[in-house]
């Protein structure tokens, strides 16, 4: 089932959160037994100024979760590529399917079964390679089958548009993009191809795995 947060629909933190950050930063703290009268510099020095690095952190990487949709996934590794996506493709839906060997072949590969696929989006332009960095700052890594696994298993999942996308060993970029087609029967399609968007606009939805 999927899982969507949006900071508008939560209640603030809560005070046994709070406290949980507060245990957590004691038990490092306790681990890396610093000296005593040097810490006590820091602490009055620059205390207030490291505590606010770290909330605003803490906050970046809770801001990256509060639009993302989240599906648990298992994914057969022993199948190719191809066989991945012309299964994700196929329920005899009139879904249109393009596959180019170029992709498939230098597609990113995982290990594991069991995946967690999150689906973002960003809210401005973004670079292929400015993407990357958008996935680790997220915890994320593309993962194209088990992205693939989603649409599978929820034939639904289609109504949501999705990318994901990688750079090949010669420097070209390819990407999955799931979807329905925007005018006519809008028909569901599954492209897997050479990329030709260099630069995503904001409003795209990405997808990747917890990078583990």
């Amino acid at each position: 089932m999927a899982k969507t947060m949006s900071p508008s629909r939560t209640v603030p933190i809560t005070t046994g959160q709070i406290a949980k950050f507060q245990e957590l930063l004691a038990a490092e703290l306790r681990k890396r037994a610093l000296p005593s009268e040097p810490v006590q510099y820091v602490l009055e020095t620059y205390g207030g100024r490291l505590a606010k690095k770290f909330v605003d952190k803490v906050s970046e990487r809770v801001q990256s979760f509060s639009d993302r949709i989240i599906r648990g996934v298992r994914v057969n590794r022993a199948l190719s590529a191809r066989q991945q996506f012309e299964k994700a493709g196929y329920y005899g839906s009139g879904c249109i399917l393009e596959l180019d060997d170029r992709a498939l072949d230098c597609m990113p590969t995982s290990k594991g079964e069991v995946a967690e696929v999150h689906f973002f989006t960003i809210d401005h332009e973004v670079r292929n390679t400015q993407l990357l960095r958008e996935y680790a700052k997220r915890g994320l890594r593309v993962d194209p089958t088990a992205h693939a696994q989603v649409y599978y298993d929820d034939y639904s999942f289609y109504e949501h548009c999705s990318i994901s996308t990688w750079k090949g060993p010669d420097g070209t970029w390819y990407s999955a993009h799931f979807g329905r087609k925007a005018i006519g029967e809008r028909l569901p399609f599954l492209d897997v191809s050479e990329s030709h968007m260099s630069c995503w606009g904001s409003g795209w939805r990405f997808a990747g795995v917890l990078d583990r």
